[in-house]
């Protein structure tokens, strides 16, 4: 799945103020967010036998787009099977956690 995301290209970038916490100072920080719609498909060994079908997911992937000086990267994931592929709702989540 990383790897399949890292292939999308950035639909929408932000700019957000992250607050101070315990092990980083406040900053603001500017994110890169893709988003795209994944299929897995059920395990192999139990496919058959349950009867499971392929369930398509709705990824959001937001990271920091530079390396912050004292801080790790910010690397934000959202996986659902809630229909979310647009980038109005990428950046609301994205608020939501920030």
């Amino acid at each position: 799945m990383r790897q399949e995301m890292e292939l999308v290209e950035p639909q929408v970038t932000m700019t957000v103020e992250l607050k101070r916490n315990p092990t980083r100072p406040s900053r603001v920080a500017t994110l890169t967010i893709r988003y795209k719609t994944l299929t897995i498909q059920p395990p192999q060994n139990r496919a058959k036998l349950q009867k499971l079908s392929p369930i398509e997911l709705q990824v959001i992937l937001v990271r920091e787009s530079s390396q912050p000086s004292e801080s790790e990267v910010i690397e934000w994931w959202l996986i659902t099977i809630c229909l979310s592929n647009s980038s109005y709702t990428s950046s609301y989540f994205c608020q939501l956690d920030c």
